[in-house]
């Protein structure tokens, strides 16, 4: 009786026989939108179970071989199977498509797009847009331009009354300015009007000093009247403090005075010290020549 191998037995025996399944490629869209499968590859040239020989380890019967190899060719052919294209055509491998953002753009053997290219724009997907959703940023843009709108109406009437306060400054300044400057000259007018009266009455004593009933008069009486003279004078020189013309007046007044003064020397310290230097300038000597009392007041 032949002894019958087991499987276990066969692929320790003869492992040539195991060949690993091929797997079909799946099927790929070509560029005419047809399915393609790769052709059937050829049967590879292996040993089969019938064409070896038996070398039993246990002296079994060669009987057995024939159907062993026959159940191994045809597992062969089923493990080697694929599907075919049924219009006959070759088979064609197709790619897939790349996506349009990526087709202007080169690329690496890796996928990576090339150096130097830059990518073509990006298209925001259209969507609706509902006002539900907009409705706060409209909010917040007319309450921006409302905002913006206040501070420049703000600005404008700042500046406006900026100017119109410094206008109001301006006038006021004018205004005190010619103010004072009417009273200085209301001043300088009563001042030369007091100044007017003095000199006419100087004029008036000097026309009874000139008279000759008043030379055949007293001395002491004419010395008086001089004396009085050379005090309106002098009221006459602090009144007029400043003033070229009167000062001019005044000292062509006090040079036909100028015996009276040299002879009796005044009494300095009943003038003003402004009045003195004065009359140092005019008859050009010291207040010594001139006052009898400046030892006393030194």
């Amino acid at each position: 009786m032949a002894r019958k191998y087991s499987v276990k037995q066969e692929q320790l025996t003869f492992p040539e026989l195991l060949l690993s399944p091929v797997q079909a490629a799946p099927p790929k869209l070509s560029d005419a939108g047809a399915f393609a499968v790769p052709s059937e590859p050829e049967p590879a040239d292996f040993p089969v179970a019938g064409d070896l020989k038996t070398q039993p380890s246990d002296g079994g019967l060669a009987g057995s071989g024939p159907r062993k190899s026959t159940r191994k060719r045809a597992a062969r052919s089923k493990a080697l199977s694929v599907p075919e294209a049924t219009d006959g055509s070759e088979a064609v491998s197709v790619t897939p498509a790349a996506p349009e953002e990526t087709r202007g753009i080169k690329q690496e053997p890796d996928g990576r797009p090339g150096a130097g290219e830059a990518p073509g724009p990006v298209t925001a997907p259209a969507g609706s847009i509902r006002f539900g959703e907009t409705r706060p940023r409209l909010l917040a843009h007319i309450a921006t331009i409302v905002s913006s709108a206040v501070a420049v109406v703000v600005l404008i009437f700042g500046s406006y009354q900026f100017h119109e306060t410094q206008k109001a400054q301006r006038e006021s300044i004018a205004v005190e300015k010619d103010v004072r400057q009417h009273e200085r000259a209301e001043k300088a007018a009563e001042t030369n009007a007091r100044a007017v009266e003095l000199f006419l009455k100087y004029n008036e004593l000097m026309l009874q000093l000139n008279t000759p009933a008043f030379r055949a008069a007293k001395r002491e009486s004419r010395l008086w009247k001089e004396s009085l003279a050379v005090n309106l004078l002098e009221s006459l020189f602090n009144l007029t403090r400043g003033n070229k013309d009167w000062e001019a007046t005044i000292g062509w007044a006090l040079e036909k005075h100028g015996r009276f003064i040299r002879e009796q020397r005044l009494s300095c310290r009943a003038y003003s010290s402004e009045f003195v230097r004065y009359l140092e300038t005019v008859f050009g000597a010291q207040a010594r020549s001139l006052c009898r009392d400046f030892q006393d007041a030194g």
